[in-house]
Parts: structure tokens; C-alpha cells; sequence
């Protein structure tokens, strides 16, 4: 028989170096933490759109009282997201998106843009109050909408960044006499520009229910 040399030790079979199935034990199955963790959000996930979808949503008829809240989202100079609806502000026609005006010094400046830049610092932070008064062409509801002490149309009329389609004459005149925005040089009529460009509402009627949702969320986290 042959013998184990001296500096060789007998080797041994360790449960560590075993197969499961040789122990006798069977196997756990785990969760890896970032799996479990997906699992959370996903669930979280569920428990907001079901909240959300077991709200009703708000809709105004004509003829309906004011309605007050943050403002969701601003479209533009003069139109904004307030209550699930899509308001534009009544006696006012603000500079599209996309329209440029002529400055005092002969240069183009991005009036439309910054029009709906103005009416975002107004309503940062703000609670809004809107009196409905009718729908126009587009399904937006036409309102006028304040701050505590502040008409927001006035208050871009007197800046010259919106034009006065009813009322608000004194506003224009004192924006006119201080050559304030659109009144520092030369520029196209918000009307005008939208019949050559052949352009509507990009924006027209309420906001989607997409929208809504993220509108929602947001006051829901910030709550």
C-alpha cells in the first residue's frame, strides 16, 4: 500500500466547498437590497396614481363662482393652468412665445418670452383669485385673475408686456408715456403676428390629464 508522504496532509472535503445539495441544507431565496427597494418605489408609485384617479377632477361651468389656488403652470404672457383649467386673462393680449419686438436701439428682443417669464415671477408663490367670464374660440376659460391687491393683466399692461383689449386704458397710457416694453420701439401686434405666422393656440382648451397629474403631485410634495 502506498504511503502519504509526511508534507502531505490528507485533504478534506469541507461543507464549505460542498454542493447544497450534499448538506442537507436547503436554499434561502433573498431579495437583493436595490431589487427591494424598486419594489418600494413601484408600490409608492401605485398608491399615488390610485390617489390621484380617486380625486375628482375640477371643471367649471359657465356662470361658475371664482376659483383660487396656486397657479400649475404658465403657457404664456397672458394664459395660465389654475384648477385644472386653462385660463387666459381677461382684456389683455400678451406677445406669442415665439415673437420678437423691436428695441429702442434698433435690436430684436424676445418680447413673447418674456412676457411669460414676468407673469411666472408674479405668480411664484402666489395664491390667485379668478372671476370666470366667458370661454373663447380656443375652450380656454377667460377670467380676471388677482393677487392679494394686484390685477395681473394691469399689471403687465403697465409694463408693457401685454396690450389692452378692454379696459385697462390707463395702464397702456402710462406704459406708452414710459416707453415700457413693447412701447420702446416699433413691434407687431400679438393679433396681427399670429394671423401672418398662420398660428392659433398651441395650447388651446384645458390641460391634459398628464398635466393635471404632474400639477398635482407637485402640490402634493410641496405640501
Amino acid at each position: 500500500m502506498p504511503k502519504t508522504p509526511a508534507n502531505r496532509r490528507p485533504s478534506r472535503i469541507t461543507s464549505a466547498a460542498m454542493p447544497v445539495w450534499a448538506t442537507g441544507r436547503r436554499r434561502v431565496l433573498t431579495v437583493r437590497p436595490m431589487r427591494r427597494v424598486w419594489l418600494w418605489l413601484l408600490a409608492a408609485l401605485g398608491l399615488i396614481i390610485a390617489a390621484y384617479l380617486g380625486t375628482p377632477e375640477t371643471r367649471l361651468a359657465n356662470g361658475s363662482g371664482p376659483i383660487a389656488g396656486a397657479v400649475d403652470r404658465v403657457i404664456d404672457g397672458d394664459t395660465i393652468d389654475l384648477a385644472g383649467q386653462r385660463i387666459r386673462l381677461a382684456g389683455i393680449d400678451a406677445p406669442e412665445r415665439h415673437q420678437t419686438c423691436g428695441a429702442a436701439n434698433g435690436a430684436r428682443w424676445p418680447c413673447g418670452d418674456t412676457a411669460r417669464i414676468r407673469l411666472t415671477e408674479l405668480v411664484r408663490r402666489q395664491m390667485i383669485n379668478c372671476q370666470p367670464q366667458t370661454y373663447d374660440r380656443y375652450g380656454r376659460l377667460v377670467a380676471r385673475c388677482e393677487m392679494v391687491t394686484n390685477d395681473l393683466a394691469g399689471q403687465l399692461v403697465r409694463e408693457g408686456l401685454a396690450l389692452a383689449t378692454e379696459g385697462y386704458g390707463l395702464e397702456q397710457a402710462d406704459a406708452m408715456l414710459h416707453h415700457a416694453g413693447v412701447w420702446q420701439g416699433p413691434f407687431e401686434r400679438p393679433a396681427d403676428w399670429r394671423r401672418r405666422e398662420g398660428a392659433g393656440s398651441e395650447e388651446s382648451g384645458s390641460p391634459s390629464r398628464f398635466d393635471r397629474f404632474v400639477a398635482w403631485l407637485i402640490r402634493l410634495l410641496g405640501s
